[in-house]
Formats: C-alpha cells, sequence, structure tokens
C-alpha cells in the first residue's frame, strides 16, 4: 500500500500523524472515514442534515460526519446514533462506496460475482447488493489472498488507501481504478 498511500499523500487526501508517520495498520474509525470521503468527493447533498445524539457541534468531524451523511455515504444508527469513535469493518467501506457514488446503489451487482469469495457466508445480508457492485467495479482490494473479502475485519488506513488511490491514480494498475478516476474529477 505504499505507493498508494504516497499517492493520496501527494493529492492532499490523507495525512501522516505530528511525528511524520502514516500509521497503514491503524484501525480506521467513523470520524476519520467520514472526513476521508468529505474531502475526497465532496458530496453533493442528497438527504438533509440529521442530529446525531453523540457528535456536538463542537466535536472536530462534526462538518465531515454531515457532508459524508448528506451525501449518503454513511448513516446513522436507529437510535439516532453516529457511533463517531467506532472502527469500521470493510464491508461497511464497501457499502459506504457504493451507497455514495451517485446511482450505484441503485445499480446492484450480480450476486454471482460474489461466489469466487470463499468467505461470502460472513457478508451482512443488508450488504450483499452493494459488495456484489462493489465486486463488479472492482472497488475490493482483497490482500493477500484473493478468494478472501474478510468483510468483517476492522478496515486499517492502509485498506482505505488502497481503495482510495486506486480511485486517484489512474497510472497505477489495481483494482480501484473507477474510483479514481471518480475522485479525480470531483477535485
Amino acid at each position: 500500500a505504499q505507493d498508494f498511500i504516497q499517492g493520496l499523500l501527494n493529492a492532499n487526501l490523507v495525512q501522516g500523524h505530528s511525528d511524520g508517520c502514516f500509521y497503514p495498520d491503524q484501525a480506521v474509525n467513523r470520524s476519520q472515514f467520514a472526513a476521508l470521503i468529505s474531502q475526497a468527493f465532496r458530496p453533493p447533498v442528497r438527504r438533509p442534515p440529521l442530529c446525531f445524539r453523540d457528535v456536538p457541534c463542537s466535536h472536530w468531524a462534526y462538518g465531515a460526519i454531515q457532508s459524508a451523511y448528506q451525501g449518503k455515504f454513511l448513516s446513522g444508527f436507529p437510535d439516532q446514533s453516529f457511533s463517531p469513535d467506532s472502527s469500521m469493518v470493510r464491508v461497511q467501506i464497501w457499502v459506504a462506496l457504493v451507497n455514495g457514488l451517485e446511482g450505484l446503489a441503485n445499480q446492484p451487482g450480480p450476486l454471482t460475482l460474489l461466489e469466487q469469495f470463499s468467505d461470502r457466508a460472513s457478508l451482512p445480508s443488508y450488504a450483499l447488493d452493494a459488495v456484489a457492485k462493489a465486486a463488479q467495479l472492482r472497488l475490493i482490494v482483497n490482500v493477500p489472498g484473493l478468494s478472501q473479502l474478510n468483510p468483517n475485519r476492522v478496515a486499517t488506513r492502509a485498506d482505505i488507501a488502497a481503495a482510495r488511490s486506486e480511485e486517484h491514480t489512474s497510472e497505477l494498475q489495481s483494482p480501484c481504478n473507477l474510483v479514481c478516476r471518480l475522485l479525480l474529477e470531483k477535485k
């Protein structure tokens, strides 16, 4: 993921920590993902804002959370919470990308594409259409085992960088060239 991370750093879409390190194995929480989505996609407003009971206006990512929510990349929970500090799992990243990229959620991918993954039974039922679409669009970076999704594994900064950089750097050969192009068009 080093090339992907460097590409995103160069495009000012991600930042390292104050000590200059990126910490690629660090988990990504919902606030951090909202900030990445907000900065990378600048989502258009597709629904009204929602006051989440656990995201005060003073929260560092309040604006990014509202942007990602209003752009339909992320949603809250039935109890009006957002859980900003909860780690994201890989399947949530794929669902978020498919839901937020305009028009993709209305075009589910063929479920037969999921048959190539030996751990497809671990996918939550709500995510099947979105993951099939993500697989069809090659948004899933599943390294090292190509036949394993690991959908419930906590998403790391490297996972997000690999998925998003492929959106940004068409010269890199990766499964996410479509998303790279989409992000570049949004800049």
